[in-house]
């Protein structure tokens, strides 16, 4: 079974190369640069670990995470 993990980065380079590791380990990764289009994937669902940088853009990836965290399920 494929998991899904969702990668919040905006240094696309370093999302790339969490992206390639996780491949790696049979994983399938999905990158997003921005908190505010990350947090609308979390929300369609389907999503098992999420890598998040703190220091984002717009949305900062704490408040991110205080957001996810609040969703039920």
């Amino acid at each position: 079974m494929t998991r899904n993990v969702l990668i919040i980065e905006d240094n696309r380079s370093i999302g790339e190369l969490v992206g390639m590791h996780m491949t790696d380990l049979g994983m399938h990764p999905m990158l997003y640069e921005l908190g505010d289009s990350g947090l609308e994937r979390f929300l369609q669902g389907g999503i098992d670990l999420v890598i998040l940088d703190l220091m984002l853009p717009g949305m900062d990836g704490l408040s991110l995470c205080r957001e996810i965290r609040a969703r039920p399920g």
